[in-house]
């Protein structure tokens, strides 16, 4: 293998190791309807404008041993199809390529569980094309352990009046570098970005999202929202670009960040980027402590204050999961609630 060089990033330094070989293996169950179609091999790529790097793509086209493709056929109901990988090894590298076909409809769901004292590196391409009026949902739910880490490059290409939403949970390792992208390439092209993200104890993020309308009358929404604790670091890129050809187009960038102690770091930069005249564009981005008339409220209730800090953190996922089943949606919770509780015993201690 090449030996790779390691990104200099400003606001978030990159460990030596990053791009260290070694034993790859992950379990996983799934459930896939007939209408989607998998095959085991390398998808072709198309380029990225905004990725984590070079170094990243060429590591991970060399050190795939997960490469899917998944072909969603026409249809007329949604198709819902579920992978859960339990990840085993110092090394997980993966290549996912979904095709949407035209008029396609489905909802997939990837998520990643990891025993908390085991270590990966995870390394992780998804390349989404989404075809004439299809309409497509991509969630992906990351729980590794407080130990790994976690590199995932994710880009979609969506074409005349199709519709792709991505939807990322990063809840654990203890390093997340994540960009995620949507090109709005054909007119009435939507796109759609949520992220959730909950960072604890010493976790670091960089998080960048970013949106290229492409051709006229396009639509976007990029809503970002999530949940900071102890001493731990999150940077959030959100970039709206107009790219010229693109009039009477919308797009819309949104950051909440909740800042639970003064020990946390958390830098937003959002950006919006206009080459094209007729356009909307809207970006904020916030950063607040619980809300106490709300804290008081629910322990008005009868909740201990650390039950109600507990729902509230909560309650800052539920627009990420509302097209989760109900018992998906608690088994997170539950994780969630988990986690916060052993690491807030290791604060403490």
């Amino acid at each position: 293998m090449v030996q790779l060089a390691i990104p200099k990033w400003k606001r978030m330094p990159l460990p030596e190791d990053i791009f260290a070989s070694g034993e790859s293996d992950a379990s996983c169950v799934a459930d896939i309807p007939q209408r989607i179609v998998v095959q085991r091999r390398f998808p072709q790529r198309l380029r990225m404008e905004k990725s984590l790097g070079n170094s990243f793509n060429i590591f991970v086209s060399q050190a795939s041993k997960n490469n899917m493709t998944m072909t969603v056929k026409r249809s007329f109901e949604v198709q819902q199809a579920y992978y859960h990988y339990t990840v085993h090894k110092p090394c997980f590298a993966e290549n996912i390529h979904i095709e949407a076909e035209a008029g396609s409809k489905a909802f997939i769901v990837i998520e990643y569980d990891q025993d908390d004292s085991v270590f990966t590196n995870h390394h992780q391409w998804i390349q989404i094309n989404g075809r004439k009026g299809c309409d497509l949902h991509l969630m992906v739910i990351q729980k590794l352990s407080p130990k790994s880490r976690y590199f995932s490059q994710q880009v979609a290409y969506v074409e005349e009046g199709g519709n792709v939403k991505i939807t990322t949970l990063s809840l654990g390792a203890a390093l997340t570098a994540l960009s995620v992208e949507e090109h709005l390439l054909g007119r009435r092209a939507n796109g759609d970005m949520k992220l959730g993200y909950l960072l604890v104890g010493d976790q670091r993020s960089d998080y960048c999202n970013s949106m290229f309308h492409k051709a006229p009358q396009t639509t976007s929404n990029i809503l970002a929202k999530g949940v900071l604790r102890d001493q731990c670091k999150k940077v959030y890129r959100g970039n709206l670009f107009f790219d010229p050809g693109s009039p009477q187009s919308v797009g819309r960038e949104e950051e909440f960040a909740t800042l639970l102690n003064p020990g946390v770091v958390a830098n937003s930069l959002p950006a919006l980027i206009c080459r094209e005249d007729d356009v909307i564009g809207e970006h904020a981005a916030s950063a607040s402590q619980l809300d106490q008339e709300q804290l008081f409220y629910i322990m008005s209730r009868g909740h201990s204050k650390k039950r109600a800090e507990q729902l509230i953190i909560l309650s800052s996922f539920s627009e990420m999961m509302e097209d989760l089943s109900e018992d998906k949606r608690q088994s997170i919770n539950d994780w969630i609630s988990r986690r916060l509780q052993v690491e807030r015993q290791i604060s403490d201690f």
